[in-house]
């Protein structure tokens, strides 16, 4: 894991074309990058977190902020559960109006069907590279939620 201004990397070798592939973790936005060095992998993940927070400043938009919250069910902070609950998506156009994480047409079923099928989280997030381990406790979340008897489906945006 690499750390740069509040961001941190996950990052993986890939050991057939030698070369080392960083994503930022923790964010909405996809930020990745890549390398064939060390030095070169930690001047990549500096620049590209510099670009991103400059082409947010440029369009107006804030960055998005790394979310370091723990959710806790027992305890429950709105302001982290909403933050996860953000990630989950539907729209009626896309897998029949189906939630989704983060608009990526990946569905909030299928990685609940993995999971049942007793895959870990992490084989889904290595299965899935741009899936955050957010994004499975935001399934979880909405699981609970769901089952709970909430009215989710009014609550994620749309």
């Amino acid at each position: 894991m690499m750390e740069y201004k509040d961001y941190r990397a996950a990052i993986k070798y890939d050991t057939d074309s030698e070369v080392f592939h960083g994503v930022v973790v923790g964010t909405r936005d996809v930020i990745f990058f890549e390398a064939t060095s060390v030095v070169e992998l930690k001047k990549e993940f500096k620049f590209s977190i510099d670009d991103y927070i400059a082409s947010c400043e440029e369009r107006g938009e804030r960055p998005d902020v790394p979310f370091s919250g723990d959710i806790s069910l027992r305890g429950r902070t709105m302001t982290n559960e909403q933050e996860i609950l953000d990630r989950i998506t539907m729209r009626a156009g896309v897998l029949g109006g189906k939630p989704i994480i983060r608009d990526m047409r990946i569905s909030v079923e299928h990685i609940l069907g993995m999971l049942a099928a007793g895959d870990s989280v992490q084989v889904i997030l290595d299965e899935y590279p741009f899936l955050e381990p957010e994004d499975i406790q935001a399934c979880f979340l909405f699981a609970y939620r769901s089952l709970a008897g909430e009215q989710i489906h009014e609550r994620v945006s749309s």
